[in-house]
């Protein structure tokens, strides 16, 4: 399997020099930035009425986390405490959807927000202010990179919590949904579900997703990137492993240098207001604008179930199927010059949120005197 996984790589490598593969369309959406070190953002996380995205940089002791219009505008929605203290981290981020209301034993609050911090995890429900809602005991944990998703997989065996990986630890830990129903209560439980490890030393792994149990030997199961990773048949460094709900970790499952997130293409197509389904956040670029980039939902009809991978090495974002025998990578885009980070495709089953009630005034008409006749002798 590995080795026609080589070959796959070599003739997508090839291919891609000429052209002669299919490659998607995006655009430039969003100048989201830092205004001080003028670095874009990281973290991204999308839902119909939802885009927000974490700022790389800062000149403070707090990380911005900024909300986007429909027409690609940003302002700052809340501030985080840096991991750092400041200066340059990766915070990364989810949105609980109505599948993480059904999480055992304790559900989530769909459309709260939460972000990566080192080894905190932070809740956000606007117009509350951030709020601590559990802290990872993991000192895999303890700068940044902490990678955040919620599982989405019937019968995964991940009852659709949280799941947090650590990436200087390979840590792999399952978050429970009872830190934050009341908004700022007991912080959440927190258990280990396993760690990713080569050769006895911890693998740096983060950015995963439960890929759907029709996706192959590996289906159901948590797969996390690693962009180093050095046992790769191709010899290029960078691999995705996967995980199961029991901590049994399956090592180089697919490669693809410099990988940075994995990301489950959606079998029904998804769109924020801006029409875009895919937003990829290029936190520095050689040649462009940094910001976040959005792809429409005519790049993925009939891909569905299957995997995309962006890479931080600037080879692209890789395509990952199953052709009923093995994983096939092949070329998917690029953004030249771009620095890949953060992605999100836009999550139908966040709800909207509830419209308010605002009474307006009504017109009530008030008397007035009428002048009558007086007789006059």
């Amino acid at each position: 399997m590995k080795r026609k996984t080589t070959i796959a790589l070599t003739i997508t490598a090839l291919l891609g020099l000429t052209g002669v593969l299919y490659a998607a369309n995006h655009s430039f959406f969003s100048p989201v930035q830092d205004p001080t070190y003028g670095a874009g953002p990281v973290g991204v996380s999308a839902a119909p009425a939802d885009l927000i995205a974490s700022e790389y940089c800062t000149n403070t002791t707090l990380t911005n986390i900024d909300k986007v219009t429909c027409q690609g505008g940003f302002s700052v929605l809340a501030q985080i405490p840096n991991p750092f203290g400041g200066g340059c981290a990766e915070l990364y981020m989810t949105i609980a959807s109505t599948v993480a209301a059904s999480a055992i034993p304790v559900p989530f609050a769909p459309r709260d927000y939460f972000i990566t911090a080192g080894p905190n995890i932070w809740q956000l429900r606007p117009p509350l202010p951030p709020t601590l809602f559990a802290t990872i005991p993991d000192g895999g944990c303890g700068q940044d990179h902490t990678g955040i998703t919620f599982d989405k997989v019937p019968g995964s065996g991940f009852d659709f919590n949280m799941i947090v990986t650590c990436k200087y630890s390979g840590g792999v830990w399952k978050v429970e949904g009872d830190g934050g129903l009341d908004h700022g209560n007991a912080l959440a439980t927190v258990t280990n579900i396993g760690f990713v490890t080569h050769n006895g030393q911890p693998r740096t792994i983060e950015n995963p997703s439960v890929v759907p149990r029709s996706f192959g030997p590996h289906g159901g199961e948590l797969w996390m990137v690693d962009e180093d990773y050095p046992d790769t048949v191709s010899t290029i460094p960078g691999a995705l492993h996967s995980m199961d709900s029991n901590g049994n970790v399956t090592l180089d499952v697919v490669e693809w240098n410099g990988a940075e997130a994995a990301l489950v293409i959606p079998d029904s197509p998804c769109t924020f207001c801006s029409g875009g389904e895919l937003f990829q956040a290029i936190t520095l670029d050689n040649f462009g604008p940094v910001g976040i980039y959005q792809y429409f939902p005519t790049n993925f009809t009939g891909l569905g179930g299957n995997l995309l991978v962006p890479s931080e090495a600037g080879n692209g974002t890789a395509l990952v199927t199953f052709d009923g025998t093995n994983y096939v990578t092949s070329f998917f885009d690029n953004i030249p010059g771009g620095i890949f980070e953060g992605a999100s495709f836009a999550d139908c089953d966040v709800p909207t949120p509830t419209p308010t009630f605002t009474p307006t005034a009504t017109f009530t008409p008030t008397a007035t005197s009428t002048a009558t006749a007086t007789f006059t002798p």
